[in-house]
């Protein structure tokens, strides 16, 4: 079991190469520092992610034994930050965040690349940033703002999101989708497709299984599936094609 709980340390130019601007606006987020953490994965069945803003990347790599956490953070010298790894039972838990308290001109943040092994469940909660998925299996996103891109997936996928584009290729297994606001696409699940949006354009393109559809508006174009039941089209142009067992409303 590993745990860091670290605190940024005031960098001098000559350490750092970057210079301390400061104005009536307040600090500028720069960089501070990179670290890196591991734990030992060889118990573990799953990841939980609690992360603030920064982005997420997530990358699963074959043969790999063990979670590795490259994080880079930017703020404030001498800001407090939490970043953690550890093991409870057969989950690890990593912890990302700053603090964003005083005045900032731009808020600090926390970029993660994240390494870990297959066939690994993946829980996420994240606050504001891109979210970035290579991989991984039974994957729950609850997330609040900023992009969500997942590639080459499989198992339970169920997301939530606020804000931002979704973006799913190369899914095994059945998708849920709880969207409010961005574009979302869709392409080559085997399995099927529920999503539930508020505004924002919908894609999908060869879903095997059944494809429900509840949107408030924003258009909405479904190619090749299994079948589809609209249970609200809301506002915007509908298109279907490839589609022969269609219900619900248009």
């Amino acid at each position: 079991m590993y745990r860091q709980t670290l605190i940024a340390a005031v960098l001098t130019l000559g350490l750092s190469g970057c210079i301390i601007n400061v104005n009536a606006s307040g600090y500028r987020a720069e960089f501070l520092e990179t670290r890196q953490l591991t734990l030992n994965a060889a118990e573990l069945s799953a990841l939980q992610a609690e992360t603030g803003a920064g982005d997420l990347h997530i990358k699963e790599v074959d043969g790999l034994q063990q979670i590795r956490v490259t994080a880079t953070i930017y703020g404030k010298p001498g800001m407090e930050y939490e970043l953690t790894l550890e093991q409870h039972l057969h989950s690890a838990r990593l912890i990302a965040k700053a603090d964003a308290s005083g005045r900032w001109q731009n808020s600090p943040y926390i970029d993660l690349t994240v390494e870990v092994p297959v066939n690994l469940n993946l829980k996420v909660s994240d606050g504001s940033g891109d979210i970035v998925i290579s991989g991984g299996q039974n994957i729950n996103i609850d997330d609040g703002s900023g992009d969500i891109h997942i590639t080459n997936s499989h198992g339970e996928l169920e997301i939530s999101d606020g804000s931002g584009a979704i973006n799913i290729l190369h899914h095994t297994g059945r998708i849920s989708i709880d969207d409010g606001s961005g574009e979302i696409r869709v392409a080559s699940v085997n399995g099927d497709l529920y999503i539930k949006d508020g505004s924002g354009s919908i894609n999908t393109t060869d879903v095997s299984g059944n494809v429900t559809i509840d949107d408030g508006s924003g258009d909405i174009q479904i190619s090749h599936a299994g079948s589809l039941n609209i249970v609200e089209a809301g506002s915007g142009n509908l298109i279907i094609d490839g589609v022969s067992n269609t219900a619900g409303r248009k």
